[in-house]
């Protein structure tokens, strides 16, 4: 993108140096401004402005006539460059909100997982990618148990606040190349790409192991039922094999052991 709008720029400024003074490309400065502000940042589009302030003057101070002044010159590339800096500001502002307002509608506002819709979003591009490589998934559907009982006593404050810590601390038991999600209430998925039953067990294992060493869910009796589902082959849509793993955990929830990986050898189907 800077190579292109190095292009664009030269390429303006030696149109207006072509065509004289008194026929003005100066709004065709916007385009270069623009992507450099919108691909790049507030400081790249300010310097953008004002390499086409310079450009601008230096293709008018050679094709202005004898009477234009040198001040006047200098007054319009002072009034451009503002014109410039004032576009390169607005935009990346703008390209900053827009990056926000994006990132927020994909994160869950409490716990700062990302929330269902994009866990399924992602989770559906890992399912496609586990089709074509032909590597097994395994599903995680994670319910906090007496975390009802903890709001009633303490109120939804302290829920709130367990919520977050569950969240931090289940994030730190899987890899960075999972995806982990908050569906909703005291619900959670985890999504472990080319992971099979067995690696599913092991990660099922740090998690309670992470549980049980922190003093405040060990206080509050606060543990986690998990369904786990493993595909050998990728299942036909995500929302099934959220379902499977959803069914899975309620089992081991009426049942009152742990988690399980079950194997899905058919891609629940």
């Amino acid at each position: 993108m800077m190579a292109l709008s190095g292009i664009l720029i030269a390429a303006i400024g030696a149109a207006d140096y072509l065509t004289g003074y008194h026929l003005s490309f100066g709004l065709f400065y916007v385009a270069p401004v623009f992507l450099l502000s919108w691909y790049g940042s507030r400081t790249v589009g300010i310097l953008g402005a004002t390499l086409c302030a310079i450009t601008w003057l230096f293709a008018n101070s050679y094709t202005a006539p004898p009477e234009i002044d040198s001040v006047i010159l200098a007054w319009n590339t002072v009034i451009r460059f503002g014109f410039f800096v004032i576009i390169a500001f607005l935009l990346a502002s703008l390209r900053a909100a827009y990056a926000r307002e994006t990132a927020l509608a994909r994160t869950d506002a409490l716990t700062g997982l990302t929330n269902s819709r994009a866990f399924r979003e992602s989770a559906a591009q890992e399912l496609l990618r586990a089709r074509r490589a032909s590597y097994p998934l395994t599903m995680l559907y994670l319910d906090l148990d007496n975390f009802k009982r903890l709001n009633d006593r303490f109120g939804h404050a302290a829920g709130d606040e367990m919520l977050r810590e569950f969240a931090k601390a289940l994030r730190g038991a899987v890899r960075a190349t999972d995806l982990v999600g908050r569906i909703g209430g005291d619900e959670f998925v985890v999504l472990l790409p080319n992971t099979t039953e067995l690696q599913g067990e092991v990660v099922i294992a740090k998690i309670r192991y992470v549980l049980q060493q922190s003093p405040r869910f060990v206080q509050h009796g606060i543990s986690a039922s998990i369904g786990a589902v493993t595909a050998i082959d990728p299942p036909s849509t995500i929302d099934d094999f959220i379902a499977s793993a959803d069914a899975s955990m309620y089992e081991m929830k009426r049942a009152g052991e742990g988690a399980r990986a079950q194997v899905l050898p058919e891609a629940l189907e």
